[in-house]
Parts: C-alpha cells; sequence; structure tokens
C-alpha cells in the first residue's frame, strides 16, 4: 500500500492511496482511496492533501490488519433491523433493507412521518470516537453509553437528564440518565488510561514527540457554596468567587491539538499547577528537548528554575513592572528598541536585554499601545461617574445590604491619583517574554508566544461550546467523570476539526456541528401497508465535503427499512 501523485489529463496532481498486484506475471496497480486533486504549482494543497493521504493509509492498513486477525474493526454506527429503534439507523443498514434491484412503489397519499432523527453528528463524530480505543479500556456496554453520551454532548450541550431527553427527541436514542450516571462512576478510575489513549490517536498528526508544549490554567465554578476536598474557594476568573470552583489545567501542541489535563482543588495558585501538571503527563509523554509557553500566570521562579533543571526551554510573559527599577527604566526609555515591522499606522518595534541570565524580549507595538489607551479611558470615565464630584467611599459599595451597616469616618474621601495614571500611560503597547532559547530570533520567539490563543481557544470550546461550566455534580468522583467526558468530546471535535482542515478547509467547531445537525433522516410509516420507509434529508455542499474527508457514503433516496 502507498501513496502516489499522478499527473492528469488537464495537467493536475491526483493524490491517491494505490495497491499493487501480480496478475498473469504482471504488476497492476488499484487505487483504494482517492484524495484530492489539485495544481501543481499549490504546494500547500497538496502538501495537506498528502497529509490527509497518511491518515487514510494509516486507517486501511489497521483495518487490513484486523480482518487479517479476525477482528472486527471500528464501523460507524449500526442499530437493529427492528423498528421502533433506539438508535440512529446507519446508512449501511437501511440500503441493505431494500434489494438493490427491487422498485419501490409508495403511496405518498398514506403516509405519514413516524419520527425525525440527527445522523450526521453519530456517523461524523462517533465514527471518529470509535479510533480512539476506549472500547477495550472500558467494555463494550459502558462504551456504548459513553458514546452516546459524547454524542449529545457534541450536538446539544446540557445536564446529563437533559443530555437524555435529547437523545430520545433528537436521535431516537433511549439512554436512561441512570445509566449515564453507572458510567460517570466506573469512568473516573481510567482517567489517566484514558488520556493516554486519547493522546496516541492523535500521535499521526502530533508526531512521534512533543517539541512545543502551550500551558495555560482556568477556574470552573459549581452552583454551590459548599466546600470538599475538590471544591473550594478561590480566585474566579469567571468572576464568582461566592461559588467553589476547581481549578483546571490544560496542554495543547502549538495547532491546538489536546496533550493533556489536569484537575487541582479551587484554591490551588497557578504558579503550582505546571510543574505537577507535567510530572503527571510525563508518565506517557515523551518529553525531550521541549518548550513551554506559558502566560504571565505560570511567571514564578520556582517554575522557571524546574524547567531549566528539567533542561526545558520555555517562552513566558514576564510581568515587567515587578522587574528591579533600574531594569524599568532601561525598558521605558526604548532606548535599544529597533523596528522590525511597520505597516501604515501599525509599528512593531524590539528590544533585548538579560535579566538574571535570561532572555528578556520586549515588543513595543502602536496597535497595542491604542487599546491600551482606550480600556484605561473607559475605566477612569466609570471610576469617575461612579464616585462623583466629592468622591465618596461609600458610593463604591454596590451592595445595598452593605450599606445599611458601615459608617465614614470623618472626612474621607477618595480621588484619581493623576501621577499614577500618568505612570501607567509610559507602559502602553509594551509587552514582554522571558525565554532560555538563545538560537532563535526574535521574530520565532514572539512568534511562538502569539500562538497561546490555541489554548485559549481549546477553553473556549471547552467551557462555552462544549459547556464544561457551570458544573452541577457535588461528589468529587462525579465531577472527574464530568470533567473527564468533556474532555473526550473536546478531543474528538480538535480530531474532526484538524482532519477537516487538512483535506478541505478551516472550520471551527461551531460550524462543523451546525452543517452535522441538518444532516438528518425521517422514518416514514405507510398507513395501509405498515411498512416503515428510510428517507434521507438533503445534505449540503459542505457537509458532503465533510464525509469525503473521512470516507462516509451516505443513501440518498427512500429506502424500506421494515
Amino acid at each position: 500500500m502507498f501513496i502516489r501523485k499522478k499527473s492528469r489529463y488537464d495537467k493536475k496532481v491526483a493524490i491517491q492511496i494505490c495497491d499493487n498486484w501480480r496478475e498473469n506475471g504482471k504488476i497492476r496497480q488499484k487505487v483504494l482511496r482517492h484524495i484530492g486533486t489539485a495544481d501543481p504549482k499549490d504546494t500547500d494543497t497538496i502538501n495537506r492533501y498528502m497529509i490527509a493521504a497518511e491518515f487514510h493509509k494509516t486507517e486501511l492498513e489497521n483495518e487490513r490488519k484486523a480482518a487479517q486477525l479476525a477482528i472486527a474493526p471500528n464501523l460507524p454506527f449500526k442499530i437493529p433491523e427492528t423498528y421502533p429503534s433506539n438508535k440512529p439507523i446507519s446508512t449501511e443498514q437501511s440500503s441493505q433493507a431494500t434489494n438493490e434491484a427491487e422498485e419501490l412503489w409508495v403511496d405518498i397519499a398514506k403516509c405519514v412521518e413516524q419520527s425525525r432523527a440527527i445522523e450526521g453528528i453519530h456517523e461524523v463524530f462517533g465514527s471518529t470516537l470509535d479510533k480512539f480505543g476506549l472500547e477495550t479500556l472500558i467494555g463494550k456496554r459502558q462504551y456504548n453509553v459513553l458514546r452516546e453520551i459524547i454524542m449529545a454532548k457534541i450536538a446539544l450541550p446540557s445536564s446529563k437528564l437533559k443530555a437524555s431527553e435529547n437523545l430520545a427527541k433528537k436521535f431516537n436514542v433511549t439512554l436512561p440518565v441512570e445509566k449515564i450516571y453507572r458510567l460517570m462512576d466506573a469512568l473516573e478510575a481510567r482517567e489517566g488510561p484514558v488520556q493516554a489513549a486519547l493522546f496516541n490517536t492523535f500521535r499521526p498528526l502530533i508526531g512521534e514527540k512533543v517539541d512545543v508544549l502551550f500551558f495555560d490554567v482556568t477556574t470552573l465554578y459549581f452552583e454551590s457554596d459548599q466546600e470538599d476536598e475538590l471544591r473550594r474557594f478561590g480566585f474566579s476568573k469567571d468572576q464568582k468567587t461566592h461559588l467553589t470552583q476547581v481549578v483546571l489545567a490544560l496542554a495543547s501542541t502549538k495547532e491546538g491539538l489536546p496533550v493533556g489535563y489536569k484537575l487541582f482543588p479551587g484554591n490551588t495558585a497557578e504558579t503550582s499547577t505546571l510543574l505537577k501538571a507535567i510530572e503527571e503527563w510525563q508518565e506517557f509523554l515523551q518529553i525531550d528537548q521541549i518548550t513551554i509557553i506559558a502566560d504571565r500566570a505560570m511567571m514564578s521562579e520556582a517554575n522557571i528554575a524546574m524547567l531549566e533543571a528539567s533542561q526545558m526551554k520555555y517562552v513566558i510573559a514576564s510581568k515587567l513592572k515587578l522587574l528591579p527599577k533600574y531594569l524599568q527604566e532601561e525598558i521605558l526609555s526604548r532606548a535599544k528598541e529597533k523596528v522590525v515591522f511597520q505597516k501604515d499606522n501599525d509599528i512593531l518595534s524590539i528590544q533585548e536585554h538579560s535579566h538574571a541570565g535570561r532572555r528578556l524580549i520586549v515588543s513595543h507595538s502602536t496597535k497595542r499601545a491604542r487599546k491600551d489607551v482606550k480600556d484605561r479611558e473607559e475605566i477612569l470615565k466609570k471610576l469617575r461617574t461612579k464616585i462623583g464630584l466629592k468622591g465618596s467611599t461609600k458610593k463604591l459599595v454596590t451592595n445595598r445590604g452593605y450599606l445599611s451597616i458601615i459608617r465614614e469616618e470623618g472626612n474621607s474621601r477618595i480621588s484619581i491619583d493623576e501621577e499614577k495614571v500618568t505612570a501607567s500611560a509610559r507602559w502602553d503597547g509594551l509587552h514582554g517574554v522571558l525565554t532560555n532559547i538563545q538560537e532563535a530570533g526574535h521574530e520565532e520567539i514572539l512568534g511562538l508566544y502569539r500562538r497561546l490563543w490555541v489554548i485559549e481557544e481549546s477553553f473556549r470550546i471547552s467551557k462555552h461550546t462544549l459547556e464544561m461550566r457551570p458544573v452541577y455534580h457535588f461528589a468529587a468522583r462525579r465531577v472527574k467523570a464530568h470533567i473527564l467526558l468533556s474532555y473526550i468530546a473536546f478531543a474528538v471535535c480538535r480530531y474532526v476539526q484538524k482532519r477537516i482542515a487538512i483535506q478541505y478547509k478551516e472550520l471551527s467547531v461551531d460550524k462543523i456541528r451546525s452543517l452535522l445537525i441538518d444532516v438528518q433522516y425521517s422514518l416514514i410509516r405507510d398507513e395501509k401497508t405498515d411498512i416503515i420507509y428510510r428517507l434521507p434529508s438533503k445534505m449540503s455542499v459542505e457537509a458532503k465535503k465533510i464525509y469525503s474527508v473521512f470516507n462516509l457514503k451516505r443513501e440518498r433516496y427512500l429506502t424500506k427499512v421494515a
């Protein structure tokens, strides 16, 4: 089995997966899968198709090995051939239900719709989840429950009770909420092996070794003020200081592919999470010369010393205002600055300093400076409105109940310190990163740090798109299982998103989900004969492209089910 680039009659290049066999003493070739065609000068598209071809080739080889071992490979979702069913009807089965030579004569006037269900989510995301090898970890019965709850979480994120209802209404799947809770109780103990299995599935995308690791931390709050060993009060990034929370550390590659996560009690300091998380991930990651990219929350001397002791590279945002006074003045003087980019009103300048034997690279962006000015003016405007001309401290107390039990002593008043405002304005547009990478230039270092948005996007997908928060569970084992289920759903989404980007184009998870939710089917019953027919919905052009990426076929016509 091999990948070939073949020139076509129209001078374009076709990327194909082929196989050889010998027939009557001659070598013949057969095209197993066609990946795509591109102009020979379009190297970017050809490279993307070659990467996609490697994925398809691996899948075909795995299927061939499984067949040789008489082990059924992971296949798209299947259902019993009877109706009513508690699972979506697969395209393959519905087409088998009708004899290819038989013509269907249906009296439409006597037909009524029995139900309508989404199938695009199961076809694409479900078949992707099957590749992750989780069935061998938790068993077939529990995996079937896991598969359904992950599909529900991707399509219609909600509570576990609502997910059970959505599966019945939107997918023709019966899954009692009690089964979901039993799965969660069993799943929590397999957190490590599941993370390792997910990471191994991404290896063809990531490579054998992780060279750059993006790290960040967020908080997840509970609708509760009761503390335990996991739920604690702490600094809340969601501004929910009155509720308990947990701290979630997440790592990804520079492409945004998930590497792992670790859960901490809600009162854990962000700076202490990096050390513990890396130690745990080292158990299943091949970490040699790795570069850690992190925000300023990770900026602690202990973290940096640990990274250097482990011979790891790092690019971490620097807290410029906490540097020694002499270094602050040197940065603010901007005497060492050099312009590296200029376009219209946007100018980017770089200066470099040495601090504690490490490189401190400070950039100044006029675009960032304008934003800093705007943000500060908005804060000052709100503050001036809040305190008024008299500068009463009582106006800063927003809770009316607090006002009834406080008093002002003497003639206390507050005002804006204009000197501090002026001092703050000197830092407009400045941003620094600290690194121990000596061989790379300024642009490469800053380019690595700018890609920190991928981990922020990962949190946005997990917390908002997949609604990881708020958490309504209270038992520690259920909380851990909830996070693990959300992480599995996130990993599946990232895998699907990356495959589509390689072979088709960049699409957001929201867009992919929306396109596949519209891929549905209806079950229609002939009231005269009681025969059930399956009628697939029309697919959009983009949905067809997605199916093509994953080599999925779909029946277009009405077929008899039972």
